[in-house]
C-alpha cells in the first residue's frame, strides 16, 4: 500500500499552501502528514463498506450523489408558490414575510413498486412513503454488494430508523384490535427495519435505532458492534427521512435554527441556521476479512466508532455539550487506534448555528489536541448539509456517505456556497481543521486516507466514526473466452431496463474485470422467474450494439416449469473434433472422459479413442470419425455421458429423458438403469455385435412410414420413424442402394448413415442371442428419472427386463411417438445432449420448439464453449439455476451491476379519519320534495335523443308501458319490446313497433341475451327502460326479479348503459298519487344497484302517479311518455325524480326547523306496547327502557324462541310486566294469536313498535327471487300483517312506528335488498296515513353506536376500511330521539341522522359505513375506493399479459368475488379469474377481510382457511358458490399448494 504511494514537496507546499492558509501548517493537509512511511500503528482490520444505496435532495444512488458533491451543487431548491400551495400551505402562509420557500425535496417521494414487493394498492397508500423507499433502498444496497442474501453463506441484519411518519393523519382506532388496525400501526417507526427484514428474507438481528438527528450514524455503529460481536455477517445500516410539510417551507426566526436565506452556511460568519431536506442512505457493512476474502468491492473502511450522550452537562435539553461531543470523538479515535493527525478530512454534524457551530469545532479541537494531534490546519472541515440540508435520521448517514466516497476517490469537494467567511467566533487557527472551500485532490500519501464523521442527535446521543480508503483490490482471475452473462426480474420492462444497464456499466469497467462481471451477475443477484442470458467474447464484444439483444422466440416462455428435458442423440451423430475443445477446458468433462475410456473393456478401442480426445494441448489434428461401430458408438455415448455430468456440475439436471437408439443407453444411464461399466459393456458389446454384421447400411430417408412400405424389401426394414417425414432404413447394403436409387428418383431425399452396420433390421436377427446372454448377466434398475422408451414410445417401459434391450437392438426405433409423450411433459428447454442438432430440428417438427443443442453442428465453426454456454442460457431462462463454480472455478473480484430497475408509480396516504364539519343543525330532517323549477336543456330536436340510442322496453301491460311503446315507435326508435312470458299473446308490437321478446322476468340468467340481442346499431348506446315494479298485482314480475337479472346482465357492459326503472305511486309528492308501497321496492334499491354497476352503467328511477290506468282516452299516458322522454333527455339525476301533472320534482332533505319534542300522550307511565324484532339488539334496548322508564307492560314478539327466551331471561326483573312470545311476524294467524293473548292480559295496546327484519340480501346480481322474499319479507309482509291483525283483532293503538333506515336512500353496494324494504315502509307510512286508524310514522334511523347491528357495521368499517365509521347515534341518544318521533306522527316520516342524509343519498365513497341499521344482525359492506377507475375486468396487470382472457366468460359470482378483491386490495391494474391473491400482495388479515365481506355479501359461512386453499376469484368463487348451492364455473382441481402467511 505505502509503495504506491507519494509525499508532498520538500518545502510543504501544495494546493493547500497556495490558499492563504497558515504556513505552519506544513504538510498538505489533506495528506495527514503524521509519522514516517511504515509507522502507521493501524493493521487492516475493520468493517468494510461493501454497499451504498442512497436518495439525496438532487442525487439518486452514489454515483449520481458523488457528482453533485464534486461538483459543488446544491439539492436544496426555491419552491414556487404553486408548490406551497399544492402541499397545503394557505393563503395567511403564503404572505407571511417569515416564510422561507426553500427546501431539500425529493420529489417522487410518493412512488413506490408495489407489485415488486407484493403490496396492494391499498395498504400501500397506508404505509409510510418512509418505509416504501427504505424498502427500494435496501434492495439496492444488497445489489450493490454483488450478494444475494438468498444465497449469502451468512446471516444477514439491518439496523434503521426513520423521522416520525407524517403522511397521514393517526386514526383514533389504531389498537383498537381489528385486523385492519394492525396494518395501519405496522408503518411506525419500530417496524422499519423488521419490514425490509421480511421483504428481503434477512435472519439477523433487525430492530429500530432512534436517537433523532444522529440515527443513522448509530444505526451504523450499532452494526459493527453486531459484525463484530458475530450476530450477522452482514449488516446494512442507514436512515431514512421525509415529510410532506416540508414541501410548505419554514419560518424563519432571529436567532432561531432555521436558515434566515435557504442557504446552509456552516462555520461561515453568516450562518443562520438550517434548511430541512429529505433523505434517504443505507450502507452494508462486512468483516474486513470476509470482504477482502469473498473479493467484495470496498468503498472504505470503518476504523473505529463510539457512541456517547451528553448527560445533563449542557444549557439545556436540546442543547449541544460540549463535553459529551469531545468524549465521543475521543472514544471514536481509541477505537479506530489511528494517529489523530493522519485524519485528514471531518464531516461534520454541521447545522450552521452559531452556537452549533461553535460548540463542534471546540470539541472537536479539545478531543484530536487530547488524543495527541499536533497539527493546525492540517485537516479539513465539512458538511454536506449545505448540499442537500438537513435530513434528520438520514443526516449521519448521508455525512458517512459523502466521507466514504471521498476516501474512496481521493478528492474533497468543494463547499456550494462560496466565497466563505470564516466565523470570527470560532478559533481555527487553533485547530487542527479548517472549513473545506474549493475542491482539492486528496492524493496517496505513506498512510492511507482517513476521514472522520459526526452526528449529534438532539436529546444528547453522540457519533463518531473514524473512515479509511479501501485496500486495493485484487487483481483479476485469467478468463476463459466467452462468458455466460445472465439477469432475471419479475417482468420483460425490467429485463430491457437491465439489459441497457449492462452495456452502460461496461462502458466504465476494464476489459479483464468482464469475467467478474458476469460472474457477479451469476452469484450476487437475486433470482426472479423472468430471465434473460446472452453470450459474450469479451468486454468489446458485450459493446457492440446488439450484445443483449435476445431471441424472443426463445423466452416466450411455455411449458411446465423446473421440467428440463435431455435427449440423446443415437449412432452416426459423431464427427471429426467431437468435444475436443471441452476436454481441453472444461474439467468435468475431461474426467468423465477419461473415467469412461478407463472402464471401456475393449481396450483396443480406448486406444483408438484417445485419439478423439487428445491429453495434450489438442492442437494436433482431429482425426476422422470412424463409421465402425465398435469405435462410433462407443464415442457418442462417452460424449454424451461427459456432457451430461458438465451440465450437472452447471447446476442443469434433467427430469424426463429420451435417447435415440443408442442415444437410450446413455439415457439409461442418467436414470439409474444401468451403472456406468455396465452401459459401456453394453455399448461395447453392441458396437462389436454390429460391427459384426456384414456389408449392412442405414439409410435416412425424407418420407413418412406409409410412404416406404413399398420400399421394405430385399431385406430392407423400417428402422426408425423419427416423424411423419422422416424415417431410417436399413438392411444389406445392395439392397439399401436401391431402395435410395428408387427413393431419388421419386424426388425423395435421402442420404446413407456413416455408420456401417444395419441395426433395427433383420441383419442383427444372429446376434440377438449372443446380446441377451449379455444383458442378464448385467443390474437393471428401475429408472429414477421419466425414461420414454424407443420401443413403445412411452415411459412406462420395463426397462429392468432384458428382453426389452434385445427387442430395442432389432425393433423399429420409435422416436415420433417418444416425441410426442414428450410434448405431454412439455418441457420448458429440451436439450439435445450429444455431437449434432439433428433432434432439436426433429423436435420442432412435432411442436417441441423450445429445443437447444449442446454442441455444435458438425459444419458450424463455432467454439465449443460458446455452444455450451448458449445451452445453459436457455436452461437459465427456462428456470435452471445454475451452479457459478463450475463456470468461474477461479472467483475474481465482485463487480456489481447496476440495481434492480423498479417500477414505481405513485401512490397517495389514503386519508385519515377526520371530524366531519358537515352535520348540519340536529339529527332531524324531513324529506321534501321540491318541483324543479330549471329549464329543461336544449336539445337538438325531439327525436335526436331516441334515434340516438338503442332501447329495450320491460312491458308491465299497462298504459303507461304502452303509450311508451308507441311513442318510441313513432320516432323511429331501434325498439326491442320485452314482455313477461305470462303476458306475451296478449301484446303483438312486432308489425310496426319493432320486436317483441317474452321473457320469465325471474330468469335471471336470460336477460344478458336480450341486452346482447337489442335492436339497432351496437354501436350506439342502450336504454333500458323497466316498468316492471314487482307489485303483487304483477304476479309474473316478482319483487326485484328485473334488477337482479339486469344487474347480472349489465356487470360488464361492453358500452355505456342507461338504465331507467319507472315506478307508480311508489312515492308521496304532492299527497294525491295513488300510492303503491310495492312499487316503492325499485326505488330503495336503486342506490345499491348504482353502486354496484359503477361509472358505465347510468341508473335512474322516474316516478309517477299511478294515474294513467284510469285514463279513458289515454291522454294521460300519452302526456307521461313523453314526460319520461323528456326526463331521460337530460343528465341524470342522483335520486329518484317525480314526474306529476307534466311536472318535475326531485327530492331534498330539510332540517326540520323545530325538532319535534316528545309526547306525553305516547309514551305514559303503565303504557302497553307491542315491540316487534325484539329479540335485535335495538328492540332489547327499546323494551329495556319501556319498562324501567315507564314501567310499562310490553309485549315483546321475535321469531327465534331460544332468542325469545334469552332476552325475556336478561328483561326479567326490570319494573313494568314482560310477555315474550316467539312469532314470525309475516305468520298472519300466529301474530292474531299473539295480539289477542295481550289484549286479554293487558287490555289493549297504546303503541306498536315495528323493528322486525332479517340478515338477508347481497349484491344485486346475485339475488334469487327467494332470497328477496327472505330480505324483505318482516319489513314488507311482516307490516301489512301487522295491520291486517290490529284491524282483526280490534286493537286500537294511539300510534304504530315502523323502523326504517338511511338505506333506504342508500348508494351503497349490496344494499338492495334492505334499501327496498324500508323503502317500502317509507311509503307504506304515508299510505296508511290516509285511512283510519292509528298515526303512523317512518323512521329513517341513523346507525346506533354499539347496537345490535350497528355494532356489527363498526366492526367490519374498521376492519375493512381501518376507519372509524362517519355518524352514528349513541344510545342514549338514540333512545331520546325515539320518543321524539312520537311527537312527529303528523309528517308520516323523519329522518334521524347525525350527518346530512344528503351524504348517504349521494354518490360517494363506498368507504363511507353502511347506512342506518336497525335490530337485524348483518349487511354488507362494500370497503374502501382508491381511485375512480372501474373495477371489472379488463386491465392490463402487466404489459405482456392480460388480466383476463374475455370479460365475458366470468360469471356474475366471480365479478362480485373480484369487486371484493378490489376493494381489499385496492389493485389498479386488474385481477384476473385465476390470479393469486398473495401474489397480489394478500395476506392472512387481507383474507380475513375479504371472508368478511364474502359472508356479508353473500350470506356464507367461509373460513380464512378457505383463502388460503382457494387462492383465485375462480376457486373461491366456486367454494361460496357450493355453500350457496348455486352454479358457478368449478375451479382446478386439487388443493392449493401450502403456502407461508406473508404478514
Amino acid at each position: 500500500m505505502t509503495a504506491a504511494r507519494t509525499g508532498q514537496t520538500a518545502d510543504g507546499t501544495g494546493p493547500a499552501a497556495t490558499s492563504g492558509r497558515d504556513p505552519q501548517a506544513g504538510t498538505d493537509p489533506r495528506a495527514g502528514g503524521g509519522p514516517p512511511a511504515g509507522t502507521d500503528p493501524a493493521p487492516e482490520t475493520g468493517f468494510a463498506v461493501v454497499g451504498i444505496a442512497c436518495r439525496f435532495p438532487g442525487a439518486t444512488g452514489p454515483e449520481e450523489f458523488w457528482r453533485m458533491l464534486s461538483e459543488g451543487r446544491r439539492g436544496i431548491r426555491e419552491l414556487t408558490a404553486d408548490q406551497l400551495t399544492e402541499a397545503g400551505a394557505d393563503r395567511a402562509r403564503l404572505a407571511d414575510p417569515a416564510l422561507m420557500p426553500a427546501a431539500g425535496i425529493l420529489w417522487d417521494a410518493d412512488r413506490f413498486d408495489a407489485a415488486f414487493f407484493g403490496y396492494s394498492a391499498r395498504e400501500t397508500a397506508v404505509m409510510d412513503p418512509q418505509q416504501r423507499m427504505f424498502l427500494e433502498a435496501a434492495w439496492h444496497a444488497l445489489d450493490d454488494t454483488g450478494h444475494d442474501p438468498e444465497r449469502f453463506p451468512g446471516t444477514v441484519g439491518i439496523f434503521a430508523g426513520q423521522t416520525v411518519g407524517t403522511h397521514r393523519t393517526p386514526d383514533s382506532s389504531v389498537f383498537l384490535g381489528t385486523s385492519a388496525d394492525l396494518l395501519m400501526a405496522a408503518d411506525d417507526k419500530d417496524f422499519l427495519p423488521t419490514r425490509a427484514a421480511y421483504q428481503l428474507g434477512l435472519t439477523g438481528p433487525a430492530f429500530a435505532v432512534q436517537s433523532a438527528c444522529s440515527t443513522s450514524l448509530v444505526a451504523v455503529h450499532v452494526a459493527c458492534r453486531a459484525l463484530a460481536a458475530g450476530d450477522c455477517d452482514l449488516a446494512l445500516a442507514g436512515g431514512v427521512s421525509w415529510s410532506p410539510w416540508r414541501r410548505q417551507g419554514y419560518l424563519r426566526r432571529a436567532g432561531g435554527v432555521w436558515s434566515a436565506d435557504g442557504y446552509v452556511r456552516c462555520f461561515d460568519r453568516d450562518a443562520s441556521g438550517f434548511v430541512s431536506g429529505d433523505g434517504l442512505g443505507i450502507v452494508a457493512l462486512r468483516r474486513l476479512a470476509d470482504a477482502l476474502a469473498d473479493g467484495d468491492r470496498i468503498h472504505a473502511v470503518v476504523k473505529g466508532s463510539a457512541v456517547t450522550n451528553d448527560g445533563n452537562d449542557k444549557l439545556s435539553y436540546a442543547a449541544p455539550g460540549v463535553a459529551g461531543q469531545q468524549a465521543v470523538i475521543e472514544a471514536a479515535l481509541r477505537d479506530a487506534a489511528v494517529d489523530p493527525d493522519t485524519v485528514g478530512y471531518v464531516e461534520a454534524h454541521g447545522t450552521a448555528t452559531a452556537l452549533g457551530d461553535a460548540i463542534e469545532v471546540t470539541a472537536l479541537t479539545r478531543a484530536y489536541r487530547a488524543a495527541g494531534a499536533t497539527g493546525r490546519g492540517r485537516g479539513r472541515l465539512g458538511s454536506v448539509k449545505a448540499n442537500i440540508g438537513h435530513t434528520d435520521a438520514a443526516a449521519g448517514v448521508a455525512g458517512f456517505i459523502k466521507a466514504a466516497l471521498m476516501v474512496r476517490h481521493g478528492r474533497i469537494p468543494p463547499s456550494p456556497n462560496g466565497p466563505f467567511r470564516p466565523n470570527p467566533d470560532i478559533d481555527f487557527a487553533s485547530s487542527p481543521f479548517v472549513p473545506a472551500e474549493a475542491g482539492e485532490d486528496w492524493p496517496l500519501a505513506c498512510v492511507p486516507r482517513r476521514a472522520a464523521v459526526s452526528a449529534f442527535g438532539v436529546g444528547g446521543t453522540n457519533a463518531h466514526v473514524i473512515l479509511q480508503e479501501p485496500p486495493p483490490p485484487p487483481p483479476s482471475a485469467p478468463a476463459r473466452p466467452w462468458q455466460l452473462l445472465t439477469w432475471s426480474a419479475r417482468d420483460e420492462r425490467a429485463l430491457d431496463e437491465m439489459a441497457a444497464a449492462h452495456a452502460r456499466t461496461l462502458r466504465g469497467l476494464r476489459d479483464e474485470e468482464f469475467a467478474d462481471y458476469a460472474r457477479t451477475l451469476a452469484v450476487g443477484r437475486r433470482r426472479f422467474a423472468r430471465r434473460r442470458a446472452v453470450v459474450l467474447r469479451d468486454r468489446a464484444h458485450a459493446l457492440t450494439e446488439a450484445a443483449f439483444r435476445t431471441d424472443a422466440a426463445l423466452r416466450t416462455g411455455g411449458g411446465r416449469a423446473d421440467e428440463v428435458a435431455f435427449v440423446f442423440p443415437g449412432g452416426g451423430s459423431q464427427y471429426p473434433g467431437m468435444g475436443r475443445e471441452l476436454y481441453r477446458d472444461e474439467p468435468v468433462f475431461r474426467q468423465a472422459v477419461d473415467t469412461c475410456l478407463r472402464l471401456l473393456p475393449d481396450r483396443e478401442t480406448a486406444r483408438n479413442l484417445r485419439a478423439w480426445w487428445p491429453s495434450g494441448s489438442g492442437e494436433d489434428a482431429a482425426p476422422d470419425a470412424d463409421p465402425d461401430p465398435r469405435v462410433a458408438m462407443p464415442a457418442v455415448f462417452i460424449t454424451e455421458v461427459a456432457l451430461a455430468r458438465l451440465l450437472a456440475s452447471c447446476g442443469v439436471t434433467p427430469s424426463v429423458l429420451t435417447g435415440h437408439s443408442l442415444g437410450e443407453y446413455a439415457a439409461a444411464h442418467l436414470a439409474g438403469v444401468l451403472s456406468l461399466p455396465d452401459a459401456l459393456a453394453l455399448v461395447s458389446s453392441r458396437g462389436e455385435l454390429l460391427s459384426g454384421i456384414d456389408n449392412g447400411a442405414m439409410l435416412v430417408v425424407r418420407a413418412g412410414a406409409l410412404r416406404l412400405q413399398s420400399s421394405l424389401r430385399d431385406g430392407v426394414c423400417l428402422a426408425v420413424v423419427n416423424g411423419p417425414d422422416a424415417c431410417v432404413l436399413s438392411g444389406p447394403a445392395p439392397g439399401i442402394e436401391a431402395a435410395c436409387r428408387r427413393l431419388t428418383a421419386d424426388g425423395i431425399a435421402c442420404n446413407v448413415l456413416p455408420l456401417a452396420t444395419a441395426a433395427h433390421s433383420t441383419l442383427v436377427e444372429p446376434v440377438l442371442g449372443t446380446f441377451r446372454d449379455v444383458v442378464r448377466g448385467i443390474a437393471l434398475a428401475p429408472p429414477g428419472i421419466p425414461l420414454i422408451s424407443n420401443v413403445t414410445g412411452t415411459a412406462d417401459a420395463d426397462f429392468t427386463d432384458p428382453e426389452y434391450w434385445v427387442d430395442h437392438l432389432r425393433n423399429t426405433v420409435r422416436f415420433d411417438l417418444g416425441l410426442a409423450c414428450l410434448r405431454d411433459h412439455d418441457p420448458r428447454v429440451l436439450l439435445e445432449v450429444g455431437p449434432g442438432t439433428t433432434l432439436t430440428t426433429l423436435a420442432r417438427t412435432q411442436g417441441l420448439d423450445r429445443g437447444v443443442t449442446v454442441m455444435r453442428h458438425p459444419l458450424e465453426e463455432r467454439d465449443d464453449r460458446e455452444v455450451l454456454l448458449a445451452a445453459l442460457a436457455r436452461a437459465w431462462e427456462a428456470g435452471a439455476d445454475l451452479e457459478p463454480a463450475a463456470l468461474w472455478p477461479a472467483p475474481g473480484p465482485r463487480v456489481p451491476a447496476a440495481p434492480y430497475p423498479f417500477a414505481p408509480t405513485r401512490h397517495c396516504p389514503a386519508p385519515a379519519a377526520t371530524p366531519d364539519r358537515t352535520a348540519g343543525t340536529g339529527p332531524w330532517y324531513g324529506v321534501a320534495w321540491q318541483r324543479d323549477l330549471e329549464p329543461e336543456p336544449e336539445t337538438a330536436g325531439p327525436d335526436t335523443d331516441v334515434t340516438g340510442h338503442r332501447w329495450l322496453l320491460l312491458h308491465d301491460g299497462g298504459p303507461t308501458a304502452d303509450a311508451l311503446h308507441r311513442e318510441l315507435t313513432a320516432r323511429g326508435a331501434a325498439l326491442t319490446t320485452v314482455v313477461p312470458d305470462t303476458v306475451a299473446p296478449q301484446h303483438g308490437h312486432d308489425g310496426a313497433g319493432g320486436r317483441t321478446v317474452p321473457l320469465d322476468p325471474r330468469a335471471a340468467d336470460q336477460y344478458a341475451k336480450l341486452v346482447e340481442t337489442a335492436e339497432g346499431d351496437p354501436d350506439l348506446p342502450l336504454r333500458i327502460v323497466s316498468t316492471w315494479n314487482g307489485a303483487p298485482s304483477h304476479p309474473a314480475c316478482t319483487p326485484l326479479s328485473d334488477l337482479a337479472g339486469l344487474a347480472r346482465a349489465l356487470t360488464a357492459p361492453a358500452a355505456a348503459v342507461e338504465l331507467c326503472l319507472v315506478t307508480r305511486g311508489a312515492l308521496e309528492i304532492t299527497g294525491s298519487e295513488d300510492l303503491d308501497p310495492w312499487a316503492a321496492l325499485p326505488v330503495g334499491a336503486a342506490g345499491a344497484l348504482r353502486a354496484e354497476l359503477g361509472e358505465a352503467v347510468t341508473v335512474r328511477v322516474v316516478d309517477t302517479d299511478g294515474r294513467a290506468a284510469d285514463d279513458p282516452d289515454g291522454a294521460q299516458a300519452r302526456a307521461l311518455a313523453r314526460g319520461l322522454l323528456r326526463e331521460l333527455a337530460r343528465p341524470a339525476a342522483p335520486g329518484p325524480v317525480g314526474l306529476r301533472a307534466g311536472r318535475r320534482w326531485v327530492r331534498s332533505f330539510q332540517p326540520l326547523r323545530t325538532p319535534p319534542a316528545p309526547r306525553s300522550t305516547a309514551l305514559r307511565e303503565g303504557g302497553r306496547y307491542l315491540v316487534t324484532g325484539g329479540t335485535g339488539g335495538i328492540g332489547r334496548l327499546l323494551a329495556a327502557h319501556l319498562l324501567s322508564r315507564y314501567h310499562a307492560r310490553v309485549v315483546l314478539l321475535g321469531r327465534d324462541p331460544d332468542g325469545v327466551r334469552a332476552t325475556e331471561a336478561e328483561l326479567t326483573g326490570l319494573p313494568g310486566e314482560l310477555l315474550a312470545r316467539s312469532a314470525d311476524i309475516t305468520d298472519a294467524a300466529r301474530t292474531r294469536d299473539v295480539l289477542r293473548e295481550a289484549l286479554r292480559r293487558f287490555g289493549g295496546l297504546d303503541g306498536v313498535v315495528h323493528a322486525a327484519g332479517v340478515p338477508a340480501g347481497g349484491l344485486t346480481q346475485l339475488l334469487t327471487p327467494d332470497a328477496v322474499s327472505e330480505a324483505i319479507a318482516a319489513k314488507t309482509t311482516g307490516t301489512v300483517t301487522l295491520f291486517d291483525a290490529l284491524r282483526a283483532t280490534g286493537a286500537e293503538p294511539g300510534f304504530v312506528l315502523l323502523f326504517s333506515s338511511l338505506a333506504a336512500f342508500s348508494q351503497a353496494p349490496g344494499l338492495a335488498c334492505y334499501g327496498a324494504a324500508n323503502a317500502f315502509l317509507d311509503t307504506y307510512a304515508h299510505a296508511a296515513a290516509r285511512t283510519p286508524g292509528p298515526a303512523v310514522v317512518a323512521v329513517n334511523w341513523d346507525r346506533w353506536n354499539g347496537v345490535g347491528m350497528g355494532r356489527e357495521g363498526e366492526r367490519r368499517q374498521r376492519a375493512l376500511t381501518g376507519r372509524t365509521p362517519r355518524g352514528g347515534l349513541e344510545p342514549a341518544d338514540a333512545i331520546a330521539a325515539f320518543e321524539c318521533c312520537l311527537g312527529a306522527l303528523s309528517l308520516g316520516q323523519v329522518v334521524v341522522s347525525a350527518l346530512p342524509p344528503d351524504t348517504v343519498a349521494l354518490p360517494s365513497d363506498t368507504s363511507a359505513v353502511s347506512p342506518g341499521t336497525d335490530s337485524i344482525e348483518g349487511q354488507p359492506d362494500s370497503g374502501d375506493r382508491h381511485n375512480d377507475q372501474s373495477d371489472g375486468p379488463g386491465s392490463a396487470l402487466s404489459g405482456e399479459e392480460s388480466v383476463v382472457a374475455d370479460a365475458a366468460a366470468w360469471s356474475p359470482l366471480e365479478h362480485a368475488v373480484q369487486r371484493i378483491w378490489h376493494d381489499v386490495l385496492g389493485n389498479d391494474e386488474g385481477i384476473g379469474l385465476h390470479d393469486d391473491f398473495f401474489a397480489l400482495g394478500g395476506h392472512s388479515l387481507a383474507a380475513l377481510q375479504v371472508v368478511q365481506r364474502c359472508q356479508d355479501s353473500f350470506g356464507v359461512d367461509l373460513s380464512v382457511k378457505t383463502v388460503f386453499l382457494a387462492p383465485t376469484v375462480a376457486r373461491l368463487a366456486a367454494e361460496v358458490a357450493a355453500l350457496r348451492d348455486t352454479s358457478a364455473p368449478p375451479g382446478p382441481d386439487g388443493p392449493a399448494p401450502e403456502r407461508k402467511d406473508p404478514v
